[in-house]
């Protein structure tokens, strides 16, 4: 942690590891892109000087390495000839080295853009497949603000590690080529500009720490906010919490905008400072060298051009090097949210996901859980669990708010891992070592679950029926199936009613309407168990009887397992166990 304290860039350089091999061959092929540009600047350069020697002593032209040799070559008599040759060459050098310059810097933001959309894509790959177990751990607004704002934070730091890198190049090619002229003359602009670009660096340095916490924290703060206030909704408009909620988004926002507008005016604003200061002592010299030195005029015109031309190219440098340093420092703490999401190592279960072929066929007879226990934060939710279940069987599971039911949902469905114990399927048991990711895969074919809060995609009931299907690989015969046995509304069996848009939380459907979908969707999926964790909980008595028949149809023809607080609806269960005080007994 100190390191990153003190040396920001480091975080940058930590991402190599996580780039693919061409990404990296295309940072190598900029860096020799960045040389390339630092010679032309030379050229530039170099190029500058015979021609301000043509205008203010063409007499003197001859006199210059190497011009003499192509004035002699292309027979060039007179000085106007010479003239239009050396502004011809001037010319053109300074156009290539302007479209290097312009090349160069539209492959640094296009490569930054590549690597942070393969590094985006990774962070978001690596939460996605994180075990549920995991996951619910995980703070879903800073995984939000890590994989939008802070990938962003991510790509603007690599954009300025790039810069730097860019600018040192050219900075020392524009050196070389000037010092030979007067050494002492260009070392002391030189290190006039560092030092006054040093100094708002050291004076600034705890701001741009101070605004990097900010950041980081508002935008937080920002996301949990809008989550918060977007889900309480009903409780804002009821207890008329309108202006207490405005009230802290207008003070949160106005502190996340306040750091952003004090980073960006930090950055810019030495650039000017700077600018004017360098003229003046430029203009300062220039007496000294005239009326001290007694400098010739046509050599102090060729001096002070090359100097000033020099000075012009180097301040942008300086500046882009500040800048970037800057970006840099206020980015860190953003950069290392995000990287810290790369680094997230998936253990073995993570490798289930990735391997969709060659499933074991499971679950011929039953399943059981022996001595099945399961801890959080050293706690017993669940403990000495022992629990069969007959293939076909329809199991009702009754406990109070609390009792652990769900949690014996998540170890049956294996989102988590019991603590302590045995979860055998046909007698093999689930978790041991040997072939442990095709088990799990299988299994998970098998089942589907329909929970208390059902999941609707903003979408077409068709889309949420086949989750998880692109539309070209639906099977609209089987979807229509589906909705059928679920008993979902005439309305929906038709071609308009199948491409009728769900609107974001299923919010213009009722809560029936959601559960029927439900109920499809585990019916497409052609589960052989089906789990209902709570699924009628939220809904009037009628509509739970109808859901509750709808399920009970189902009887025989597939595994069932009902999870609710309420013994009533289970009474048509083969049987039903009761969670109290950790354990499970069995009432029926």
């Amino acid at each position: 942690m100190k390191k990153n304290k003190i040396y920001p860039f480091l975080n940058i350089l930590n991402l190599w590891k996580f780039l693919r091999r061409r990404k990296k061959h295309k940072v190598v092929y900029l860096l020799f892109l960045m040389i390339f540009q630092g010679f032309s600047e030379i050229l530039s350069v170099a190029t500058l000087i015979p021609f301000i020697t043509a205008i203010t002593a063409p007499e003197k032209i001859t006199s210059l390495f190497l011009i003499s040799n192509f004035i002699e070559i292309l027979r060039l008599n007179k000085e106007s000839e010479i003239l239009i040759f050396i502004s011809t060459i001037f010319a053109l050098t300074v156009i290539i080295s302007g479209l290097l310059r312009v090349f160069c810097i539209y492959k640094i933001y296009n490569i930054s853009k590549e690597i942070v959309e393969d590094l985006s894509s990774l962070a978001y790959r690596k939460i996605i497949y994180l075990p549920y177990e995991n996951y619910i751990q995980r703070n879903s607004s800073e995984s939000i603000v890590a994989l939008n704002l802070f990938s962003d934070y991510t790509v603007n730091s690599i954009t300025a590690f790039l810069s730097i890198i860019s600018s040192i190049i050219v900075m020392s090619c524009l050196l070389s080529s000037i010092i030979f002229l007067n050494w002492k003359l260009v070392l002391t602009c030189f290190i006039f500009i560092f030092i006054n670009y040093l100094f708002f660096t050291i004076r600034l340095k705890k701001n741009f720490s101070i605004i990097a916490k900010n950041l980081v924290s508002t935008s937080q703060k920002l996301v949990r906010l809008i989550q918060e206030s977007f889900r309480a909704k009903k409780n804002i408009d009821i207890d008329n919490l309108h202006e207490e909620y405005n009230k802290i988004f207008k003070k949160v926002n106005q502190s996340y905008r306040d750091s952003h507008m004090k980073s960006s005016l930090y950055t810019r604003l030495p650039r000017y400072i700077i600018e004017s200061t360098t003229l003046v002592g430029i203009a300062i010299l220039t007496i000294f060298l005239i009326l001290i030195f007694k400098v010739e005029t046509n050599y102090l015109i060729i001096l002070l051009g090359v100097l000033a031309v020099s000075v012009q190219r180097i301040l942008p440098q300086f500046q882009q090097i500040y800048g970037a340093l800057n970006t840099i420092n206020t980015n860190k703490k953003g950069v290392i949210k995000f990287l810290n999401i790369l680094k997230i190592k998936n253990d073995k279960n993570n490798n289930i996901f990735l391997k969709n072929t060659n499933l074991t066929n499971i679950f011929k007879d039953d399943i059981k859980l022996i001595k099945v226990s399961y801890k959080l934060d050293e706690k017993y939710i669940l403990k000495d669990i022992n629990l069969q279940i007959k293939k076909g069987s329809t199991i009702g599971i009754v406990g109070k708010t609390g009792s652990g039911k769900s949690t014996l949902v998540n170890i049956l469905t294996s989102l988590i891992k019991p603590t302590s114990g045995r979860f055998l399927i046909d007698n093999n048991d689930l978790y041991s070592e040997t072939s442990i990711e095709k088990r799990i895969l299988s299994w998970r074919s098998k089942i589907a679950l329909v929970p208390q809060e059902i999941y609707m995609s903003e979408d077409s009931v068709k889309q949420n029926i086949a989750f998880g299907l692109s539309s070209n690989k639906i099977d609209i015969e089987k979807v229509f199936k589906c909705a059928k046995v679920s008993e979902l509304d005439d309305s929906f069996i038709s071609k308009d009613g199948i491409n009728k848009h769900i609107e974001e939380g299923g919010f213009n459907l009722s809560g029936g309407q959601r559960q029927r979908i439900a109920i499809a969707r585990a019916l497409f999926k052609e589960a052989e168990i089906l789990f209902f964790d709570e699924a009628t909980s939220s809904l009037d008595s009628l509509t739970e009887g109808k859901i509750m028949q709808s399920i009970y149809s189902m009887k025989g023809k597939i595994t069932v397992i009902l999870i609710s607080h309420n013994q009533k609806i289970l009474e048509k269960c083969d049987e039903i166990y009761e969670i109290k005080n950790k354990s499970i007994r069995k009432i029926k």
